[in-house]
């Protein structure tokens, strides 16, 4: 199943698209002295997501920051990276593995031959639900981060879905296991805030 519009180049939405892409075509990103516009355009589009996702609540836990990139394969790379070296300095994790569903892209995949991180895949349902349980049997002390997919890129299905655990034991039951949660919304995140406000 694509998740791509069909239609004519020069009709309709794609017209807009067009215009406003040929508009930006040539500016360079790496230069924003040159073209300061990208640097204000980047900042509204930020702050309007984080303020979906809820950066001006009360409990948000502060500030929040973000950058575009490229696309899915860039945000990937960067988000497991900035996990990697996140637990390798607050929990000294030198041996870093991550799990993920069958269905997550396949930029973690590359990410974790990069980055030199253990991968774990956990298998999906009919309905392209990962195994909790299983989940939860992979996690360890070398935990950096559990990928969670609300739009998978494989079945173009959206799921909406509840963090089921934020931290869990280990085995010994000692010590609780921190690890990062990452949420690969991909183009949902869009669609989970207007079936939140009831639009």
């Amino acid at each position: 199943m694509l998740r791509y519009i069909g239609g004519s180049e020069s009709e309709g939405h794609f017209s807009v698209i067009n215009e406003a892409y040929s508009m930006f075509a040539h500016t360079n990103p790496l230069h924003l002295d040159v073209f300061q516009s990208v640097v204000r355009f980047e900042g509204e589009v930020v702050a309007m997501t984080a303020a979906l996702l809820g950066s001006k609540e009360n409990n948000s836990g502060g500030q929040i920051c973000g950058n575009m990139t490229s696309g899915g394969t860039e945000s990937i790379l960067l988000a497991v990276k900035s996990s990697r070296d996140y637990m390798k300095a607050k929990k000294g994790i030198t041996k870093p593995e991550m799990i993920i569903p069958e269905s997550a892209h396949s930029a973690y995949d590359k990410a974790a031959q990069y980055f030199n991180i253990k991968l774990w895949r956990v298998p999906v349902n009919k309905e392209f639900q990962a195994d909790v349980k299983l989940i939860k049997r992979f996690v360890n002390r070398n935990t950096i981060l559990v990928c969670i997919s609300s739009l998978s890129s494989l079945s173009s299905m959206f799921h909406f879905f509840s963090l089921l655990f934020q931290k869990t034991s280990d085995r010994d039951g000692k010590r609780e296991i921190k690890f990062e949660c990452y949420f690969s919304f991909f183009s949902s995140i869009w669609l989970l805030f207007y079936h939140q406000s009831g639009r």
